[in-house]
């Protein structure tokens, strides 16, 4: 299975919001990272099909992205999602199957396949607008779920979860991975850390870097430190340097720098983090986090 993007380009008037995008997702799990106007929703949106490109294609496995055979393969868990807060469980589920043009005989026994499978089963006669938020993603899931889709795609999935929904969803995610194209869009780094075989980062609407964690974290090997400064010292470093964290220790300042240079006397280089890889590339000097 192939989702192929060709010279993909969406212009908004006089923003280009995504430029000339060429890559091929085979069957795996990609997140997308990129800070807010980055261009991910607007990649998302146009392969979802919510809105069209301005220039270029979209096809999976040769199947042009506006035909309904393209639609018949896809699943989406948009950002926002609307929910019926009056359906029950089981029979939003129902109705999303009934939008979705699936065999009415196919229907309710997929659904509650569904609701087994994502954990919903003890709540899926209750009302959605008693859900917590983690069920509610996970009713979000099952819904993309019920074509059985070759393409699943969820844009920024994990907001407003608790810690606990988040560790839940990323253990969804990659059990049912298996033979599909999966495209993540997340702020979340640790997600991505969790749950990506392939990261990909996006920068002013094109892919900038792209790899493992273990791949995009060794680029930044040696460019790391950690370093116990004085709060001159730590002033001046912090304007002129990238700080992924900063912390006091007995009156002292310990700064996390990402830097291609030792940026003070003690600075001892330490083991990169996804994170510290996206600062690198979204960052600017003398930006604290």
């Amino acid at each position: 299975m192939e989702l192929i993007l060709s010279n993909l380009t969406k212009q908004y008037e006089d923003i280009t919001a995504v430029n000339e995008i060429n890559y091929i997702f085979n069957e795996k799990i990609y997140c997308i990272l990129g800070p807010n106007g980055s261009g991910k929703s607007s990649l998302f949106k146009m392969i979802s099909g919510e809105i069209s490109p301005s220039a270029g294609s979209i096809s999976l496995n040769g199947i042009d992205c506006a035909s309904e055979a393209y639609r018949s393969r896809l699943g989406y868990l948009p950002q926002h999602f609307g929910y019926f807060s009056d359906f029950s469980g089981i029979e939003f589920l129902k109705y999303m199957g009934t939008i979705k043009g699936l065999p009415k005989s196919a229907i309710s026994a997929k659904s509650q396949e569904l609701l087994e499978q994502l954990n919903l089963t003890s709540v899926a006669k209750k009302k959605v607008r008693k859900y917590s938020g983690g069920m509610k993603q996970r009713l979000g899931i099952a819904q993309s779920l019920l074509n059985d889709p070759n393409l699943l795609i969820l844009d920024e999935p994990s907001v407003g979860l608790d810690p606990k929904e988040i560790a839940n969803f990323r253990n969804i995610i990659t059990s049912i991975s298996e033979n599909r194209i999966v495209l993540i869009s997340t702020h979340n780094v640790i997600d991505a850390t969790y749950m990506a075989d392939t990261i990909i980062m996006m920068k002013d609407g094109q892919f900038i870097e792209e790899g493992s964690v273990d791949a995009l974290t060794r680029n930044i090997s040696g460019q790391v430190w950690n370093c116990l400064l004085d709060q001159k010292n730590a002033s001046f470093i912090e304007s002129n340097c990238i700080i992924a964290s900063r912390k006091i220790y007995n009156g002292e300042v310990v700064l996390r720098v990402i830097s291609n240079h030792k940026p003070s006397e003690n600075a001892i280089n330490v083991h990169p983090t996804l994170e510290d890889a996206f600062l690198k590339n979204f960052a600017t000097k003398g930006e604290n986090f």
